[in-house]
């Protein structure tokens, strides 16, 4: 029988300096590649309103980050294929292989986004048999 069952995530990040963010001109062609050429809807849940491009490695953990490792690690985790197309270096995180079409609900909303919810969790919505639902219901607005 399912039971509800609420937890309380804590986390404790340390990030490299960084300037601040901006959209570069290749995270926006790259983001319009996604959703307009490509169609692509939010990669949970298929819906095509309030999309958002999410970057799988996050942009402020840049400095910490081994582009080596990262270009490997996107070869596993492939979710459009690009990098079994693609394998020239990673320069940045704005690379659409880095890259990943969300509806606002699942990329920022409270208890639904994979910025607000473990990735267990964020990743078993994607799997869920019709009608069902392992986090709340979806409130629009985030």
């Amino acid at each position: 029988m399912p039971h509800t069952e609420t937890r309380t995530l804590h986390e404790i990040i340390t990030y490299p300096d960084h300037d601040p963010r901006t959209e570069s001109e290749k995270f926006h062609a790259n983001k319009k590649h996604l959703e307009h050429n490509l169609g692509l809807g939010c990669w949970i849940c298929g819906i095509k309103e309030s999309l958002e491009c999410h970057h799988i490695f996050e942009w402020a953990t840049l400095g910490f980050l081994d582009l080596a490792i990262v270009q490997n690690t996107l070869k596993q985790f492939d979710p459009y294929g690009f990098s079994a197309k693609d394998d020239s270096p990673i320069e940045d995180l704005d690379d659409i292989k880095n890259l990943l079409i969300l509806c606002e609900s699942h990329h920022r909303a409270k208890y639904t986004g994979v910025h607000e919810i473990s990735y267990p969790i964020w990743l078993a919505q994607r799997a869920m048999h019709p009608g069902d639902s392992i986090t709340p219901p979806i409130e629009k607005g985030g």
